[in-house]
């Protein structure tokens, strides 16, 4: 997919939201196209490998306008996330050795180096649609984290197969409020640099601001959150949350309640749920914008054009339509390997297909059903949480701790809430405020349990494994 040769180069990009409706201009598409002779200059100068990534922080103010300047002259990029570096493998961190973009000396080299010499015809024309556009490291539910490489030839099948539910034109905004350091976030802005439109940036907007936007803001057609956005988006914008002519409210993030669903159509809200991950270079199942008032509210959609979805059983044996088993996927937008590992990956097999860890089903009609996120994977606020990561550092952080077990339970709000189960000796040595005071010292606020329930002792088999469907039922709530 190319950019539409009618875009003026002087066309806006990004805006910023002001608060009360208010929009600042902040970049055009010619800025953006400057930018990105900066970034390739200083690329060239401090990376001395076209494949090293440049490095910038997520919540950076510029982010958006160098993840597109990075995408116009194909220099890789990592998004470090705003809260603190990715804890990564030994194997990784040795081969993945980020620049960090330093914003006055990369302007100092623009001034003296490619100020005035500056052309569009030094940029390159094409750049080679397997090169890799974007690092990013993604947990599963279990081990390290995982190192990623999406290609451009991913994202630019992303775009075709979004562009069928949504499309914004030229003179559209696509409102971006979810983290850059995600794949979801970073697929705002590099659909709508290839698409064409222009990007509201709301990552620092309170819920007030976003619904400003959404009721009057009649240029802000389309919009990408999570169910804990689109919730208080709701609870704050009565029952007209989004302008007359607002299309598409692209629903990502991991499980969600059916009353979402039920509640957005209440409201006259195009809420379209989709199912995606970093492996996929986001969404890669949607539900049909012709379907949006009437399809399943349990559903995440079907499977996008040119790609293949089989359930299988845990021996790998596909199961019957309607029966649930292990989601494996397959096609262009699909990985096809972890970088940097010397260990062979159980998740993709001799034919190519790739195994999520997510349980659900397909029915008749080819509707997808998830009906769990990767077994013991919490996504919490759209954000994927290892409950391994907790477990470890509650035992570490406590010596009087016995047991511990951190798990996702179904919360309206943010999706699954993490709680943490513990057991202590002597039962009476630990609080749970005691507990959960020194994890908000420690760990991003994301990571924290917004419970901890005190037990005698975990439910265990013979075999010592954790019985986690036991859980709930236990502790103080």
């Amino acid at each position: 997919m190319k950019l539409s040769s009618d875009i003026p180069v002087s066309s806006p990009f990004i805006f910023t939201d002001k608060g009360d409706g208010i929009l600042s201009l902040r970049s055009t598409r010619e800025s953006i196209v400057r930018l990105a002779a900066v970034v390739l200059h200083f690329h060239k100068i401090n990376a001395g490998d076209e494949n090293q990534p440049l490095q910038f922080a997520a919540d950076h103010t510029m982010a958006p306008e160098l993840i597109a300047a990075c995408w116009r002259v194909g220099v890789p990029f990592r998004v470090a996330p705003a809260h603190d570096a990715v804890q990564t493998g030994s194997e990784s961190i040795k081969a993945f050795q980020p620049v960090d973009y330093q914003w006055q000396e990369a302007i100092q080299l623009y001034l003296k180096d490619i100020g005035a010499a500056f052309n569009h015809d030094s940029l390159p024309s094409s750049i080679p649609d397997q090169k890799v556009f974007s690092y990013i490291f993604t947990s599963g539910s279990t081990g390290a984290p995982k190192l990623v490489g999406l290609k451009r030839a991913q994202m630019l099948e992303a775009a075709r197969n979004a562009a069928v539910n949504a499309r914004p034109a030229n003179d559209e905004s696509w409102l971006l409020c979810l983290p850059l350091n995600h794949i979801g976030g970073a697929s705002v802005v590099l659909r709508s640099w290839i698409y064409g439109n222009s990007v509201v940036d709301g990552r620092n907007s309170t819920t007030e601001m976003l619904c400003a936007q959404l009721k009057s803001n009649e240029s802000l057609t389309f919009a990408s959150v999570v169910p804990t956005q689109l919730i208080r988006i709701m609870e704050a914008g009565g029952d007209h949350a989004v302008h007359a002519s607002f299309k598409i409210m692209l629903l990502g993030g991991g499980p969600s309640a059916d009353s979402l669903v039920t509640e957005a159509r209440s409201k006259n809200i195009p809420l379209v749920k989709s199912y995606g991950m970093t492996e996929t270079c986001a969404q890669i199942a949607a539900v049909p914008a012709s379907e949006v008032k009437d399809y399943p509210a349990s559903s995440s959609g079907r499977i996008f054009p040119n790609h293949r979805i089989a359930v299988r059983d845990t021996s790998g044996k596909e199961v019957a339509t309607g029966e649930a088993g292990l989601i494996w996927l397959k096609g262009p937008q699909v990985i096809t390997e972890y970088l940097h590992r010397s260990n062979p990956e159980s998740a993709f097999d001799t034919e190519g297909w790739f195994c999520t860890g997510d349980y659900g089903r397909v029915d008749s009609d080819g509707w997808i059903y998830i009906e769990m996120r990767r077994s013991d994977l919490i996504v919490s606020g759209g954000e994927n949480i290892n409950p391994q990561e907790i477990e470890s550092f509650i035992r570490k952080a406590f010596p009087a701790v016995t047991d511990v077990a951190v798990l996702g339970l179904p919360d309206k709000i943010w999706g699954q809430k993490m709680v943490a189960w513990v057991a202590a000796a002597p039962a009476d040595s630990l609080k749970p405020d005691d507990i959960l005071s020194r994890l908000k010292k420690s760990l991003p606020a994301f990571k924290v349990p917004k419970e901890i329930r005190m037990v005698s002792k975990l439910p265990r088999n013979s075999m010592g494994k954790l019985l986690r469907d036991k859980l709930d039922g236990i502790g103080n709530p």
